[in-house]
C-alpha cells in the first residue's frame, strides 16, 4: 500500500484554441509544479517545468535527449483527476547545468495564467454606434451611460433599446446600459478568443445600472470594476459545451457572493447556488 497517493496529473498544450479533443498535444515531459485556481479579482496561475539536454528515463537506466519545448502563447490544459485547470503559457526561464558536449542541459520553467489573461490584452478599440439608420466604428471611447448633472443620481441612457444585427449600439438618447448590456456590448462586437455565452448568474447583472467609462482599460479591468465584491459578485473562466462549439470553450460565468436570495422593492438578486463546505487536508493537491 502507497504511503501517499498521489493523483494523476495530465498536461497538454495546443498551438491555437483546438475544435475538438484531438486538437490537444498530451505532453508527458511537463511536471507541474503548481496551479491556483481562483475568481475575480485574482488571475489563476501555474508554472510547469521540463528537464531538457540527457535526460535520464522513466526506466532508471536509460540515458536520452530531450529538446527544450518552446510554449509561448501556446494553450495549456492540466487535469487532475476530475479537476480541470486551463490557461495560456506566457514565457519560461532556463536554469543550465552544465552539458555533454555541445548538448546543453537544464531545466526549463514556464509561466502560464488563465485564460482570463487573454482579456488583459484586450484593449477597447473605440465605440459601436448608430446613427442615421447605419452602424458605424469609432475609434473614440464613449462612457456608458451619463448623469444629467453633477452629483445626480439620474442617468441619461445612451444604448439603443433594441440591438442592431445581434449587437449593441450606442446612440445619442436612449435607454440606460446595465451592466449586463455592457458584458454583452463587449464580448459580442469586439472580444476576440475562443469565448462562450456569458453564464452564472448574468442575468442578476440587468438590474444594475452604472454610469462607466472604460477608457484605459483593458476588458479584464472593465470586468473587475464592475462585477466586483463591493457590488456582491465576482466572475471567474469556466468550460463546458454546446451546440456549434469546440468539445472545451470557455466562458464567463458571474458568481453571486449572497447565500441567500435578496429582495428590495422591484430588485431580485438569486443566491448563490454553488454554496457549500470546503474540506482542507494535509494533501491539498489530492483534494484540488
Amino acid at each position: 500500500m502507497a504511503i501517499v497517493d498521489y493523483p494523476a496529473v495530465t498536461i497538454s498544450t495546443a498551438a491555437s484554441w483546438p475544435d475538438d479533443a484531438e486538437g490537444w498535444t498530451l505532453r508527458s515531459t511537463l511536471r507541474l509544479q503548481s496551479a491556483v485556481k481562483c475568481v475575480s479579482p485574482e488571475m489563476p496561475n501555474a508554472v510547469l517545468t521540463q528537464l531538457f539536454g540527457i535526460t535520464n528515463e522513466s526506466d532508471g537506466t536509460t540515458l536520452a535527449e530531450e529538446t527544450a519545448l518552446d510554449l509561448t502563447d501556446h494553450y495549456v490544459k492540466i487535469e487532475v483527476n476530475s479537476a480541470r485547470w486551463v490557461g495560456i503559457v506566457t514565457g519560461h526561464t532556463d536554469v543550465r547545468y552544465g552539458g555533454d558536449g555541445s548538448t546543453a542541459t537544464g531545466e526549463r520553467s514556464f509561466q502560464a495564467y488563465g485564460l482570463e489573461q487573454l482579456l488583459a490584452n484586450q484593449p477597447v478599440p473605440g465605440s459601436l454606434v448608430y446613427q442615421g439608420g447605419s452602424s458605424y466604428e469609432i475609434a473614440h471611447i464613449l462612457p456608458f451611460n451619463r448623469t444629467h448633472q453633477r452629483g445626480a443620481n439620474v442617468f441619461a441612457g445612451n444604448r439603443e433599446t433594441t440591438q442592431t444585427d445581434g449587437l449593441w449600439h450606442f446612440v445619442e438618447a436612449g435607454s440606460a446600459w446595465t451592466v449586463k448590456n455592457i458584458l454583452e456590448y463587449m464580448f459580442g462586437w469586439f472580444v476576440t478568443g475562443p469565448w462562450g455565452d456569458l453564464g452564472g448568474q448574468i442575468d442578476d447583472l440587468d438590474q444594475i445600472v452604472v454610469e462607466f467609462d472604460p477608457t484605459g482599460m483593458s476588458v479584464y479591468q472593465i470586468l473587475n470594476a464592475l462585477v466586483s465584491h463591493k457590488r456582491g459578485y465576482c466572475w471567474s473562466v469556466r468550460y463546458g459545451t454546446q451546440v456549434a462549439a469546440p468539445t472545451l470553450y470557455p466562458y464567463i460565468c458571474i458568481h453571486g457572493l449572497a447565500g441567500s436570495a435578496i429582495e428590495s422593492g422591484d430588485f431580485s438578486f438569486a443566491a448563490n447556488p454553488e454554496v457549500g463546505a470546503v474540506a482542507l487536508s494535509n494533501n491539498i493537491l489530492r483534494d484540488w
